[in-house]
């Protein structure tokens, strides 16, 4: 129902819910029984916003008698007005809400628009005492707040710094050094401006520095009236070392980035060097790492000051998932609740901020805030950061907590969405780890645990009262370690054991553990329980002696999209991360639903999501089979559209929260994300094109490890790392299928396995002409493990049996088809671990990829990983991934990360179209396995450079021209060009070699033919020769060849590219008339002598430059010479010279 308040504002509910209004801010009068909300008086008294209703909503049933429905708010306001909405659960937790699409989508009432609020219904996992189960979430009142005024049409990061600067100025303050001392603090005033000239050169000096929306009297004030256990405060302690030199740098945290803050500190300091004792909070620790650590930034200026010793107090150095660029709102959500929770917070401007960036955000303004996407844990500033080079030895000390909330506490964390971004230890701002984890990526600690103190569950500080981040320097314990700390003193609790997580506790989904006595420390560390194991061991380099299967990844981020029911129209999306998991509802639509929706968005209607995600596929597919409606592939913009579309269906609200949080938690390593869906429509989807539009990264390439699974009852075949892998390469070549040309498919696994061949660290074998039988009898006689199983040939998949197929020769060398069901019986429980499908049929139209139906037998059935190709390419294309892939696997990478690097490999290999990359399907039930052992190939690769040199300097003066084998026809072609370059000392031959991406050998079709046009080739290799560092590059394909005048070409050329077709002549040639290497010698001499071809019909047939309008193989293979007419055209001496060139390469095979 829906029940109008004022003409402004209904709440839609369903039966589940009692609503009624309890106050109207326009009149001022609130109803008798509500109490004023502090924090709401707080938020309008900013002026910035004005309450227009306010609802109360409560639940009928009790739990278990059913959850009720989502609640939605309906807005009538001003197409101009700006709206958000506040909850206020029962658990006090503050949320706030901004409109998402339009009640009545396009429809205005005049000049007035409809907004629509979805208010969430957390559940509640935490018992009452006693073990009683409340209400779903008890009452929920709602706040419709409206902004009152205008607010200036400007960037973000101009209108964070615009109003940094008003707030600061309204409160007196300034940026710039501070005299500190503790009357000064105690006093909460404003504190006096530092003299500089008091600073000691030849003693020691003490800073402070703040973190967000704080100062330094706000966030050090606690210290001056705080006694350690000897009943001292730090500046009591410390005044012998000290004296009156302790400063502190008050600056901007929103629109200023550490860099920039930084640069204003130095900027003040004289200009000669001072060494500064730091004592940092929060934020404050990445100013002070970037002036120790980043000192190349600031040139000159970085020599004014020095780090002596530092206490890192609550510091992000990893960063937090809360200060994410696309994380405003929810950072502005738990910002609140915490203010409110803890009202002695070092954050002065933050009630200011939550104010004026609930309005930014309303208006959906673009752009970031640099203060916080300094602290972003995936940006570009913190990873700057934790590299090289590190802190000078001992300067760093850490001091975290690890906040254990009590049950109420628990409670509002989860009604206000935070736990999801906290499934680790975290001090309620601040993951606990990171403030310790200091350039993770050198190998070694920068803070060790011995100059690490930890309050709360697993640490070894005793806490007075549990220790969060805005509370640490009300306890004594920090008193004492900072003295200690200061004075280089070592510290007398247990080190820490950074090598473990320490235990989360009661986090959501956790098991319930009793937290410690606030007043005794928990100074044996504890072990992290059953549901905590700890992070995986960062990958080293050195060979590992035992082989044991690899452990099941901890650190995955399962999603998986389930149907209820067939053709449902609303799919089950669970997100799981740890011992953390959501749940969402998906409107999906249906297939059929889908398509219709497709075709009334001609009519005007806005598409959806997956109007866009079905639009992108079908524009792929469409160019791949050559449909002339796409004669171009999606461009850059309109593949991150599409994947931008992807990203949004597949990452909604809470799991976007969970993903965030779990991928914040890869220090040094990147998220294994699994994606599951038993929707067919929906996993036949483009998944790997995911594209996060925030931080304009495809995922697939950057932020994660992304592969899919199926569901299914059997376990993967658990299989420990060997030192070396062996390959079986199965190659079917059915009679009437076309040439898929084996020879060139099994060198480009070769040559792709040299390295490892050379290395030792591989074994490949192949079976050609693969029958099931003989593959069946291979597969149960194996004497030793085979690793790997690469098949190359054709396959199908066939909609209407819902069955995918591999294409087999037969006895008879005939075609037989092999379902994915009795593939999966002769593959599946034979210790393979890894299944590579390059297996399409790029010749013949109608046929359609094959991928997904087989993989997905194979990975049901057990083989732990499985490969394929979700779109046809041209088998050569398909070898670029499988080629790193393989080289990675054997280096000791997962799965996971062997896939990743390999499509990036891809991406700079192959030149040209921007979907390659994405090709590849990569199966894993566990990403994080590892085939082989870790090892470095440092030597072998240093020894193969030294040889490539070799070869390089013996030909430097020479012309280079190269030779692109492209469709692997001719057979010992490195010879043949070893030999042309010895026959004459002017131009150097050599083969080289390049996959050629998606769309190069787009064909056009005229009657029954398709053809490559070489005008089209050329423009997509022009740039090719300049990349491999050649003058001239010939082409050779085996594909019918045209140009804009000529079917069936033999021979084009526009420098500085030349191509050639051998369609239909290859089986033309032999070993004694018509030879393969004078067809290469022909070619090369005509390249040389860079004369035009003979005019149509006109020279004798016998010269290397007759125009061969019929393709005769005796004027392409046959015994050749220069014609009198050619000859007279040599007139120069580089003409002559370039002619006597070619005539000792029409010599070099007499």
């Amino acid at each position: 129902m829906a029940n109008t308040q004022s003409g402004k504002v209904s709440w839609s509910t369903s039966d589940g819910w009692d609503v009624r209004a309890t106050g109207a801010a326009r009149s001022g009068r609130r109803a008798a029984s509500e109490p004023p909300d502090p924090f709401l008086a707080s938020l309008t008294g900013t002026k910035r916003w004005q309450i227009e209703q306010t609802l109360t909503a409560t639940p009928k049933a009790r739990r278990g008698d059913g959850t009720p429905a989502p609640l939605t708010v309906d807005v009538e306001g001003g197409t101009d007005d700006i709206y958000v909405v506040m909850t206020r659960y029962a658990s006090g937790a503050i949320r706030f809400h901004m409109p998402s699409e339009p009640a009545r989508r396009g429809k205005r009432r005049g000049t007035r628009t409809v907004y629509r609020f979805s208010i969430p219904v957390p559940a509640a996992p935490v018992p009452e005492a006693g073990g009683r189960r409340g209400f779903i979430s008890a009452a929920i009142k709602t706040v419709v707040l409206k902004v009152a005024g205008k607010i200036a049409d400007y960037a973000l990061a101009k209108l964070a710094l615009l109003w940094e600067t008003t707030t600061w100025k309204l409160k007196d303050r300034r940026e710039g050094w501070l005299a500190v001392t503790p009357e000064g603090l105690a006093s909460n005033d404003v504190l006096p401006a530092a003299d500089l000239q008091t600073l000691s050169t030849t003693g020691r000096n003490l800073l402070f520095i703040h973190g967000t929306f704080s100062s330094t009297t706000a966030a050090f004030k606690e210290l001056a009236k705080t006694q350690g256990r000897n009943g001292k405060t730090l500046f009591t302690e410390l005044q012998e070392v000290y004296g009156n030199r302790i400063y502190g740098f008050d600056h901007f945290t929103l629109s200023r980035t550490p860099e920039e803050n930084v640069r204003m500190l130095l900027e003040a300091l004289p200009e000669r060097p001072t060494t500064f004792d730091v004592i940092t909070h929060s934020r404050g620790g990445l100013v002070l790492r970037h002036l120790v650590e980043r000192r190349e930034q600031f040139g000159t200026l970085a020599d004014r000051f020095a780090v002596g010793r530092a206490v890192l107090v609550a510091s992000p150095n990893g960063g937090t998932p809360l200060a994410s660029p696309d994380h405003v709102t929810q950072y502005t959500n738990w910002l609140s609740n915490v203010m409110e929770l803890f009202p002695e917070n070092p954050f002065t401007t933050g009630v200011e901020f939550v104010s004026e960036a609930l309005s930014w955000i309303a208006r959906r303004l673009v752009g970031s805030l640099p203060g916080l996407a300094s602290m972003d844990n995936n940006g570009d500033i913190i990873r700057a950061l934790q590299d090289a080079p590190g802190p000078p030895g001992e300067a760093y000390s850490a001091l975290v907590a690890n906040f254990e909330p009590d049950g109420a506490l628990l409670q509002r964390i989860i009604d206000a969405g935070a736990d999801l971004f906290f499934p680790t230890a975290n001090d309620l701002v601040v993951p606990t780890e990171g403030g310790w984890r200091v350039d993770p990526g050198t190998g070694t600690a920068a803070i060790p645990g011995s100059r690490v103190g930890c309050f709360g569950l697993g640490g070894n500080l005793v806490q007075q009262q549990p220790v969060n981040h805005v509370n640490f320097f009300q306890d004594p314990g920090t008193v004492d370690f900072l003295v200690r700390a200061l004075r280089g003193q070592p510290q007398p609790a247990t080190p820490i054991d950074l090598e473990h997580d320490l235990p989360s506790g009661r986090r959501r989904g956790a098991a319930r553990m009793e937290s410690p006595s606030p007043a005794v420390a928990a100074t044996p560390r504890e072990e992290p329980t059953a549901t905590q194991p700890a992070l995986p061991p960062q990958r080293v380099s050195a060979p590992v002696t035992s082989l044991t299967p690899s452990p099941e990844p901890d650190d995955v981020f399962h999603i998986a999209l389930i149907a209820p029911k067939q053709g449902a129209d609303v799919a089950q999306l669970i997100a799981t991360f740890r011992n953390a998991r959501v749940m969402e509802h998906l409107h999906t639509g249906g297939e059929q639903r889908n398509v219709a929706t497709s075709r009334r968005n001609t009519a005007g209607h806005a598409p959806t999501q997956w109007d866009r995600i079905k639009a992108g596929q079908a524009h792929i597919q469409g160019y791949i089979n050559g449909d002339p409606a796409y004669p171009q592939l999606p461009n850059e913009t309109e593949l991150q559209q599409m994947g931008g579309a992807l990203f949004t269906a597949l990452l909604p609200g809470q799991v976007r929260r969970l993903y965030d949080a779990a991928r914040s938690e890869q220090v040094s390593q990147r998220l294994n994300l699994i994606f599951t869906s038993d929707i067919g429509w929906i996993a036949d989807q483009s998944w790997e094109f995911i594209y996060d539009p925030d931080r304009r990264t495809f995922l697939a390439l950057e932020e994660v490890n992304f592969t899919r699974n199926v569901l299914t009852a059997i376990p993967a075949e658990r299989i420990p790392a060997r030192p070396t892998m062996r390959i079986l390469v199965v190659v079917a070549q059915p009679l009437g299928l076309g040439t898929l040309s084996v020879e060139e498919e099994a060198d480009v696994i070769r040559s792709g396995f040299r390295r490892l061949l050379d290395a030792g660290l591989a074994e490949v074998e192949l079976l050609l002409d693969a029958t099931p039988e003989l593959l069946h009898r291979t597969l149960e006689s194996a004497t030793a493990p085979i690793d790997v199983l690469h098949f190359i040939g054709h396959g199908e998949y066939n909609k209407q049996t819902d069955c995918g197929y591999l294409i087999f020769e037969n006895q008879d060398g005939g075609e037989q088809r092999l379902d994915s069901s009795t593939l999966r019986q002769i593959v599946c429980r034979r210790g393979i671990r890894l299944v590579c499908l390059n297996a399409c049929e790029t010749g013949r139209g109608g046929r359609q990829d094959f991928s997904r139906g087989v993989a997905q037998a194979l990975i049901a059935g057990g083989v732990p990983a499985v490969v394929a190709n979700q779109y046809p390419v041209l088998d050569v294309s398909a070898t670029a991934f499988s080629r790193y892939f393989y080289w990675a696997l054997a280096m000791g990478h997962s799965i996971g990360d062997a896939a990743r690097e390999a499509r990036v490999s891809v991406n700079y290999s192959i030149s040209g179209e921007a979907i390659d990359w994405a090709v590849p399907v990569v199966f894993a039930r566990n990403p994080a396995q590892h085939l082989c052992l870790p090892r470095t190939a440092a030597e072998y690769e240093r020894t193969r450079s030294a040889a490539v040199r070799s070869r390089r300097r013996a030909v430097e003066n020479r012309t280079r021209i190269g030779i692109w084998n492209a469709h692997r026809m001719i057979p010992h072609l490195p010879d043949i060009c070893e030999r042309l370059t010895r026959a004459q000392t002017q131009y150097a031959f050599e083969p080289v070699s390049f996959p050629a991406p998606i769309g190069t050998w787009r064909r056009e079709q005229e009657k029954d033919q398709a053809f490559v046009v070489a005008e089209t080739l050329y423009e997509r290799l022009k740039t090719k020769p300049k990349e491999l560092a050649v003058e001239q590059l010939i082409c050779m394909i085996n594909f019918p060849l045209k140009d804009a005048r000529t079917s069936y070409l033999y021979y084009w050329r526009r420098d500085p590219l030349i191509v050639t077709s051998t369609f239909e002549l290859l089986e033309q040639l032999n070993e004694r008339d018509y030879t393969v290497e004078r067809m290469m010698a022909h070619l090369a001499a005509a390249v040389v002598a860079g004369i035009p071809p003979h005019p149509r019909r006109v020279g004798p047939a016998d010269c290397p430059l007759f125009y061969n309008e019929k393709r005769d193989i005796r004027s392409i293979a046959g015994r050749l010479t220069f014609c009198a007419n050619c000859r007279k055209q040599f007139t120069d001496k580089d003409a002559k010279q370039r002619l006597q060139a070619a005539e000792q390469i029409l010599a070099a095979y007499p």
